[in-house]
């Protein structure tokens, strides 16, 4: 037990020659008394650097106030110190405590003790707090080193990233030179994406019954398959935009159209080239017409209808006589079909055939009657509604086989009755 006026402060030691190996000895002064510290020096980690660290443990069996371990860190300087439980004061303790309960005055060896005590915690509180203050502020100053030296860490791990992901590109680039796809000759490799094309959009039910045209398909879109394709490598790229026919082959404008649809179509059309072009123009019927959507149109038909070889036009009879407007000539168009949906049955009328002199088939589907002028290559034609009228003599004719179909009208829309007709140019033209 500490009594008044006990301290702990440093005094020089005496000078001796020690052991090999060991630290110099240090000596307090604690009560009137010499004490001598031996520091043993320990091999351990530092658990701030995790390097080596020197451990000093007080050998003495006498109490420290001060401390009773101390870690010093050669590489970060760290020093860390562990105290001990106040086992010096366990005692006084329960003394304190009876002498609380009791309720009775001290006597003059009480008194002494207890004044004694208090000089001592006292002492030791001032002892911690100046401990703390410095333990803080050697906490900032650490932290602020492992903070630069964790931003020193990761200024070199992205380093090495960057330079790992530069290594890893051009042993990639090399690598490529092997994969077998660039040892194929490059109309093989133009017949892939051909069938690729053909396959990447899911075809619609064998109940179409007039229309090739498959749903959702566009030429827009730049999730294509022409246009992923063309993402894949320099190689495939260049191959796609030297192929004029891989553009031309069934190109279909849609509506209603994705983000920037003029700059969409007009590299499609340039890569297209002078090559003739398949066409199909498909509109959205049951939406009011947009004037956006009809200059796209507009476009496409100006820049694009000399080039037409084959073309499907399946749109309303609004947006149809604007196309017809819109084309000036059709000098090398082969095959036609046209497709008017209608809610209201008005006649067509149109001489967009007249401009193809090498048209040879055409076909005209409409909710109504149909005036389509022709001409004189035309070979083949069939038209929806001459044939609706052909069944409806064919349903009133007395004694008919088709009579008992006038129970059920439906029938007549049937894959049964799908008919077509090859009719002479001269009969076609009342000739």
């Amino acid at each position: 037990m500490f009594r008044a006026g006990s301290h702990c402060s440093p005094k020089k030691p005496p000078k001796s020659a020690g052991c090999a190996g060991t630290m110099p000895t240090l000596a307090y002064l604690i009560g009137g008394r010499i004490i001598t510290l031996s520091q043993s020096i320990l091999k351990s980690r530092c658990h701030v650097c995790l390097l080596d660290r020197t451990h000093h443990q007080c050998q003495s069996s006498h109490y420290c106030s001060a401390w009773t371990h101390r870690h010093d860190c050669n590489n970060c300087t760290m020093e860390i110190i562990s105290y001990g439980p106040l086992k010096a004061f366990q005692g006084s303790n329960n003394l304190v405590a009876q002498i609380l309960r009791e309720s009775r005055m001290l006597d003059f060896n009480e008194e002494a003790l207890i004044s004694a005590d208090i000089l001592e915690l006292e002492r030791r509180q001032s002892f911690y707090d100046t401990q703390l203050q410095g333990n803080q502020l050697h906490q900032r100053a650490v932290i602020e080193a492992l903070e630069r030296r964790r931003s020193l860490y990761d200024a070199q791990l992205q380093d090495i990233q960057s330079h790992q992901c530069a290594v890893m590109k051009a042993l990639d680039a090399r690598r490529s030179f092997r994969a077998p796809i660039r040892r194929l000759p490059r109309d093989l490799l133009i017949e892939i994406f051909h069938f690729v094309r053909r396959s990447w959009w899911q075809d619609v039910d064998d109940d179409r019954h007039w229309s090739p045209i498959i749903p959702d398909q566009s030429s827009l879109r730049l999730d294509g398959p022409l246009w992923v394709l063309g993402r894949v490598c320099g190689l495939w790229r260049e191959t796609l935009h030297t192929s004029p026919a891989s553009w031309s082959q069934n190109a279909v404008l849609r509506t209603p159209f994705p983000k920037h649809p003029r700059e969409i179509l007009q590299a499609y059309l340039e890569r297209t080239g002078d090559h003739p072009i398949t066409v199909q123009v498909v509109s959205d019927t049951e939406s009011y017409p947009k004037v956006e959507e009809d200059e796209i149109m507009s476009f496409f038909v100006q820049e694009s209808c000399h080039r037409w070889k084959d073309a499907i036009i399946a749109t309303g009879m609004h947006r149809m006589h604007l196309l017809e407007e819109s084309i000036s000539r059709l000098p090398i168009l082969q095959t036609i079909q046209i497709h008017i949906a209608n809610r209201i049955l008005e006649i067509f009328r149109s001489n967009i055939c007249l401009m193809a002199p090498q048209l040879w088939q055409a076909t005209v589907s409409s909710p109504g009657l149909s005036q389509m002028r022709l001409p004189p290559s035309i070979t083949h034609y069939s038209g929806v509604s001459l044939l609706r009228t052909i069944y409806s003599s064919l349903v009133n004719y007395p004694g008919s086989e088709y009579g008992a179909s006038r129970r059920h009208p439906h029938r007549l829309c049937g894959p049964r009755y799908r008919w077509s007709c090859r009719i002479s140019s001269t009969s076609l033209l009342g000739r």
